[in-house]
């Protein structure tokens, strides 16, 4: 991650150097770049922009060290006191031509010699690109294409939809750099993503903000998604349609769709092994999470999933079962998430297990049908159930049968209690080989609806 991030910052520098700003010729833009290499993390504005004069005194410096040493370091020979004053009259060394007109800094707007043309973006500054507030649709493309950093102030995207092979995007911070999306998505890909890093913005509106509609497999490299805020989304915030893309890292953001009708703010689709959800603020949606094939080797660990407004048939953690038995689950831990009972309905779920309407993985919501499909291998440990006082389910709630291998707890039960932990819509016909307890908080609780088809722990 550190390497990735070394990466993109080096070519936010190297991009403002190349984009130099006003009153800075071709050769003051080679000095920078070479300036802005040595001090590394130095601002690549202010390495690549100095004055006329500063630059016309280093040209014949440099003209100078030319003639006394061919081959020699003419920048490090330009930039040195020590080398002009053995140049001067009464030195020992020898005295510098005149300097050639035509080798001076081009004046405060002039164009650089030889620079192509460059369309008129918003000029980077040592925080970032700077914000219009009107159509900055140019803008963030640019940022995006270029690994550049959004700075601070209030972006607007109008634009059709960013598809680029790797996407970066990076703000100053969610309090600090703000997008409104002024369009129906602001990232549309409908291709492999070789990575995907966006970090320190808050998004408003659009129908979705980042979303990939390629199926095919896409088994990659790292996706992050972090320190963001999402809100009035009409549909999603994260998605993608892809049958096999692993390597998701979604953490510290925050999350309130426009309502909690037809929202679901993260919907992975496909096997999503080695996939992170973590320390994240999920507030308003009618669908917090939402994963496929029973959600292998996926961690959903720290998060607050509660409701702003009242809602009916809301889901914190919607789990589609896979449809053979392999690969259904092995692996999913659900760990240390607070289920809050904050504007909580008696229709909605904590964790699910449903099949879903349609085959739009990132807009189908629940079925009410009974499931055929297979979940097995889930832990869900650490958690708190709070319920309020029209109760609940369950805390964990399935309309398949096929459950096996799971364990449960131990778990919290704070509030009104639900009817049961496992809450079974059509009950198993055999043992399960799943565990549950110890369950605090609450006594007397009936761990199964289904009888005595699993272990009791405590």
């Amino acid at each position: 991650m550190r390497t990735s991030r070394r990466f993109f910052l080096g070519a936010g520098a190297a991009g403002a150097v190349a984009l130099g700003t006003a009153g800075c010729g071709a050769q003051g833009a080679v000095k920078g770049s070479a300036g802005a290499r040595t001090a590394g993390g130095g601002s690549a504005s202010a390495a690549s922009c100095v004055s006329a004069s500063a630059l016309a005194g280093a040209d014949q410096g440099a003209s100078a060290s030319a003639s006394a040493s061919p081959g020699a370091d003419q920048s490090t020979a330009a930039d040195s006191p020590g080398q002009a004053a053995s140049d001067a009259p009464g030195s020992t060394g020898p005295t510098a031509p005149a300097a050639d007109p035509s080798s001076a800094a081009p004046s405060p707007g002039a164009p650089s010699p030889g620079a192509p043309d460059t369309p008129e973006y918003a000029p980077v500054t040592g925080e970032g690109l700077v914000a219009t507030g009107v159509d900055d649709t140019e803008t963030i493309e640019r940022a995006i294409r270029e690994g550049l950093t959004l700075g601070e102030g209030a972006f607007v995207y109008k634009g059709s939809g960013i598809d680029v092979n790797a996407p970066v995007l990076r703000g100053l911070g969610a309090g600090r750099t703000f997008i409104t999306i002024d369009s129906d998505c602001l990232i549309d890909s409908n291709q492999q993503w070789s990575s995907l890093f966006i970090e320190g913005i808050s998004f408003t509106g659009g129908r979705a903000v980042i979303r990939n509609r390629y199926r095919g497999a896409n088994v990659t490299t790292i996706h992050v998604v972090r320190n963001c805020r999402f809100v009035s989304y009409k549909e999603n915030a994260i998605c993608h349609a892809s049958s096999d893309m692993p390597y998701w890292k979604i953490t510290q953001n925050y999350f309130s769709a426009a309502d909690s009708t037809n929202s679901i703010a993260v919907a992975l689709s496909g096997l999503t092994d080695g996939s992170t959800v973590s320390d994240n603020a999920f507030v308003n949606n009618r669908v917090h999470i939402k994963l496929d094939h029973g959600g292998n080797n996926t961690h959903i660990q720290n998060n607050d999933f509660v409701q702003s407004a009242p809602g009916t048939n809301r889901i914190a953690v919607w789990i589609v079962p896979g449809d053979q038995k392999a690969n259904a689950g092995s692996g999913l831990l659900i760990d240390a998430n607070k289920f809050g009972n904050e504007f909580a309905d008696a229709s909605d779920l904590r964790i699910a297990y449903l099949d879903q309407n349609g085959d739009d993985f990132s807009r189908a919501m629940p079925s009410g049908s009974v499931s055929g499909g297979y979940i097995s291998g889930h832990t869900i440990t650490g958690c708190n159930f709070a319920g309020n006082d029209n109760g609940y389910e369950g805390a964990v709630v399935s309309a398949t049968p096929n459950i096996t291998d799971c364990y449960i707890g131990p778990i919290t039960i704070s509030g009104a209690s639900p009817n049961c932990v496992l809450a079974f819509r059509q009950p198993p016909s055999g043992d399960i080989r799943t565990k549950i307890g110890p369950v605090q908080g609450v006594e007397g609780i009936v761990f199964c609806n289904a009888g005595d088809i699993i272990t009791r722990i405590g």
